[in-house]
């Protein structure tokens, strides 16, 4: 299982941090955002990437759902030439134009960096639209877009992933998802799926809903462990592990919240003015959870019982420096870096050799999560909002009653 960043427009600043965390290896690769960089900035980043270490994966997400979305805050995608604007359903009735949008999109991947080919993308991204019911007539244009991709890229002979977008909502309808699945596992000549699951724009830790969460478990495995596809999951926090119990081989995330859950938030259009900064989190792999550093860690310290908290590796040092000495301050990139670490280092303790036995230490370490809450509650710490974990055990229990694992 390895950590895609997910690329989502970081500070000009954070580009070092991007490159650091491709270097040591804690990210196997880049998911870039054309929404968030003009077309020769994106190219420099796809560049300086490449640079950092020859074996990383570089994606280019296309972001052609972004055309039916209106009104729509796309930022830099006017200025790509396969983009599109106002696209109605209507469009994608025909067949030429299913075609058109696929040349368009798959030939921009694969010009760029001007065809120098030690600077390209390693793999070509579909474009795809929203499914918001997959019974509807949007499922039928995914489908469409995502069979006409197929071919494309056997004609071409070229690697590719295919995009799949679905609401949070759709996955509730089992007998639809079936179908869906009969459907997509007909395709031929693709290494995989990448797959976005489109959640409600509320907090950071809305919770999922258990039987949506365990049919997302359920069309992995059998896209992944039945099937043999290649699955990426992005736009994804912590839940990566369950999804990497059943088979998902790597998950993207990133420093902004944004990043880490897909909604449509960011591409809302919103009036001008800025925002207070965002308060400083620190993920912590033992609560299953990023917190605030204040009052959460500064509690803990207190209570001596920060110990129980620390995720391990070199960023804990500094942590601890700003509580007790006032040291290094945490700061945007150090806790974009620590929180890829955790990433990583949380899906490397998802281990067994079947569905099951990973299915079984992911309970484990919600069993230990658990535990630790309440003593910290018990302490008085104040923990705020956390990921709901009876929400993810539920998931789980779902899902082997389902999938029969």
């Amino acid at each position: 299982m390895s950590v895609y960043l997910q690329h989502t427009g970081e500070r000009k600043e954070s580009r070092q941090a991007l490159i650091d965390m491709l270097k040591s290896g804690d990210a196997r690769g880049i998911i870039l955002s054309p929404r968030d960089e003009k077309p020769k900035e994106l190219v420099d980043l796809l560049v300086s990437a490449r640079g950092a270490r020859e074996d990383i994966d570089i994606l280019f997400d296309p972001q052609f759902y972004a055309s039916v979305i209106r009104p729509v805050n796309e930022r830099n995608l006017g200025a790509y030439k396969y983009f599109r604007q106002n696209l109605k359903i209507s469009d994608f009735a025909k067949v030429d134009n299913i075609k058109k949008f696929v040349k368009d999109c798959i030939d921009y991947q694969r010009n760029l960096a001007n065809n120098t080919l030690r600077y390209t993308v390693s793999r070509y991204v579909s474009p795809s639209v929203l499914i918001d019911d997959l019974n509807g007539r949007w499922e039928q244009a995914s489908i469409s877009l995502a069979y006409e991709s197929a071919n494309y890229a056997a004609e071409k002979d070229i690697p590719i992933l295919i995009t799949l977008i679905i609401e949070e909502h759709a996955l509730k309808h089992r007998a639809y998802l079936d179908d869906f699945l009969n459907t997509i596992t007909g395709l031929n000549s693709i290494q995989g799926f990448y797959l976005l699951i489109k959640r409600p724009m509320v907090t950071y830790h809305s919770p999922f809903d258990a039987t949506a969460l365990a049919n997302l478990m359920y069309l992995i495995y059998v896209l992944t462990e039945v099937n043999g596809y290649e699955t990426i999951c992005g736009y994804t926090d912590l839940t990566g592990m369950l999804l990497h119990a059943v088979g998902a081989n790597s998950i993207g995330t990133g420093s902004l919240i944004s990043s880490r859950r897909f909604t449509y938030s960011r591409w809302t259009p919103k009036k001008s003015g800025g925002g207070s900064a965002p308060p400083d989190r620190y993920t912590s792999i033992p609560l299953l959870a990023p917190v605030y550093v204040n009052p959460v860690m500064t509690g803990a310290i207190d209570k001596e019982l920060v110990e129980r908290i620390l995720s391990g590796g070199d960023y804990d040092k500094l942590i601890i420096d700003q509580l007790t000495r006032g040291g290094i301050l945490w700061s945007g990139d150090v806790e974009f870096k620590q929180h890829i670490f955790s990433v990583k280092e949380l899906l490397g303790r998802v281990r067994g050799r079947t569905t099951k036995a990973r299915l079984a230490s992911v309970s484990r370490l919600i069993q230990d999560a658990e535990y630790l809450r309440r003593l910290l509650d018990e302490h008085d710490v104040q923990l705020g909002e956390l990921p709901k974990l009876e929400v993810w055990q539920n998931a789980i229990e779902l899902f082997e009653e389902e999938a029969e694992v």
